[in-house]
């Protein structure tokens, strides 16, 4: 049978809390270093910089909840980003099906550069490609793994 002290819970609680203190600032700064290019890879996929901040920012909640789980933030924080834009375009496929042919066609006020309207003419998966290529700067192997 074991039997702990009080002093010894005292320890494990306090490592727990270092721990959790050491993951927020790794964290925090994982956040920092990697938040604007994940806006700009999700705002490429998708087209809307408005959608891009919350693919972004669900992303990012994602990698935090698995934080001590995963050994490279970075793919798997990039992974999501991808497979959350996938997501964001099968939702939006289903209001366009449900919207009059003519409200389709209607402008798109939230894509104001031709970069961004010539990637939307792309296919999915050759728009995810040029995107984590060219503004990304993933090599294609890292490519192939995120895909």
């Amino acid at each position: 049978m074991l039997l702990e002290s009080a002093d010894d819970r005292e320890a494990v609680r306090l490592s727990s809390i270092e721990l959790m203190e050491a993951t927020k600032w790794d964290f925090d700064s994982f956040y920092l270093a990697k938040h604007q290019d994940m806006v700009l890879v999700a705002y490429f996929l998708t087209g809307s910089i408005g959608s891009a901040e919350e693919v972004v920012q669900e992303s990012f909640i994602r990698v935090l909840e698995r934080w001590t789980r995963i050994d490279d933030h970075a793919a798997y924080l990039r992974t999501t980003v991808v497979n959350r834009c996938r997501s964001w375009h099968r939702s939006r496929r289903v209001v366009l099906r449900r919207e009059s042919r003519l409200e389709r066609r209607g402008d798109h006020h939230d894509r104001p550069d031709e970069m961004a309207d010539a990637l939307q003419g792309l296919p999915r998966r050759r728009r995810e490609v040029v995107v984590l290529r060219f503004y990304a700067g993933l090599s294609l192997a890292d490519i192939a793994t995120v895909l």
